[in-house]
Order: structure tokens, then C-alpha cells, then sequence
């Protein structure tokens, strides 16, 4: 597949994917879950009526338990896996879709599975990056911290030369881990009302 332009971001139903990371029973105690799992379950409606097709995964269902029902996912066939990244199970599904331009991502623990970076400041950048192990201050559900399903996730999809969108306000993090790799990496950081239109 060859590499998309850089560009503003445009999410055309035609040529986007929603996919649903690890919405799971044994995460019902991330702060802000049912508002994650509602503004995804709100993408996925939305996803539903302009048909663009989604995709879910779970990981390690057999210890962290079946999607939420509350996502509103009957349909999906939820896709089980092991590492951080929903790629490596989805690469049958990205080569069927060679029209494929963006993947809306939307996902719990972003940390090992998603990422976003906090804003960049003068001050921040003096400072040394956060440790994996850095508690995430509580900013509110739309707190999407750049860090590895994100991190790998993110930039496994770059690397097949597609856009990223993160929707914000549809993801978790527990740590602020590899945000100052993002600068620049082409990755677009929505919360769901421009997405939703």
C-alpha cells in the first residue's frame, strides 16, 4: 500500500475503519470507563449508519472476561489477542480493503494498546520524559495519554501509510508512557464530535 499524503485528517466513510480496542469486563474499574464505552458505543452507531465497517478486539479474553455489553457491538465478531497492538490480528481484514485511507481508533489501556502524548509546553520539554510508572493526573475521560495499544497500534498502522485518528474522548490510560516519540508522526487526535459531524 502506498503512503498516504499528510493531510488535515478528513474522515470519509468510504475509506475509514472504526476499530474498537479491549472494551472488557476486568476494566470496568478504569476511571471514566462508562463514559468511554458510551462515546465509543456512539461511534459505533455512527460508524453503523454511514456504513463504515468496525472492527473489535479482546485481549486475552479468557482472564479479562467478554466485551461490555453496554458497547452496543452485537454483530462484531470480537477478535482475540495477546499483544499490544490490534494490527497483527487485523492484517487480514486491512489487506481486503485497498481503498482503506483512515482507522478511527477508540480503546481502553492505552498505555500498552493506544497513545497520545499530553501537550507539549516550553517548560515540558526541559523536563525528562515520564516513567512508565508515573501515575496519570486526572484530567477528565477526554485524558487520552499517548503510550504503546496507541504506540504500537498507531504506528503500525502509519507504517502501512494509513491516518490515524484516536478519539480522545473514547480511550483510557492508567500511565503517561512514550509521548515524547509523537512529534510529528502523523497521527490525528479527534474527540468524537468532529468525527461523529
Amino acid at each position: 500500500m502506498a503512503a498516504v499524503k499528510p493531510s488535515l485528517g478528513r474522515v470519509l466513510p468510504g475509506s475509514s475503519i472504526l476499530f474498537l480496542c479491549d472494551m472488557q469486563e476486568k476494566f470496568r474499574h478504569i476511571a471514566y470507563f462508562p463514559e468511554i464505552v458510551s462515546v465509543a458505543a456512539r461511534m459505533l452507531k455512527v460508524a453503523r449508519l454511514l456504513e463504515v465497517p468496525a472492527v473489535l478486539t479482546e485481549q486475552y479474553p479468557a482472564g479479562l472476561g467478554p466485551t461490555v455489553p453496554e458497547l452496543g457491538a452485537e454483530g462484531l465478531r470480537p477478535v482475540a489477542k495477546t499483544c499490544f497492538s490490534m494490527v497483527p490480528v487485523m492484517l487480514q481484514e486491512l489487506d481486503t480493503r485497498p481503498q482503506l485511507r483512515s482507522v478511527l481508533l477508540c480503546g481502553i489501556e492505552t498505555q500498552a494498546c493506544i497513545l497520545v502524548r499530553p501537550p507539549i509546553t516550553a517548560s515540558s520539554l526541559s523536563q525528562s520524559p515520564p516513567s512508565w510508572q508515573d501515575p496519570v493526573p486526572d484530567l477528565g475521560p477526554s485524558s487520552l495519554l499517548w503510550t504503546p495499544l496507541c504506540l504500537n497500534t498507531t504506528l503500525d498502522l502509519l507504517d502501512r501509510g494509513l491516518q490515524v485518528h484516536v478519539v480522545v474522548d473514547a480511550c483510557s490510560s492508567r500511565r503517561w508512557t512514550g509521548w515524547w516519540r509523537w512529534p510529528g508522526c502523523g497521527r490525528v487526535v479527534p474527540s468524537s464530535l468532529p468525527v461523529k459531524g
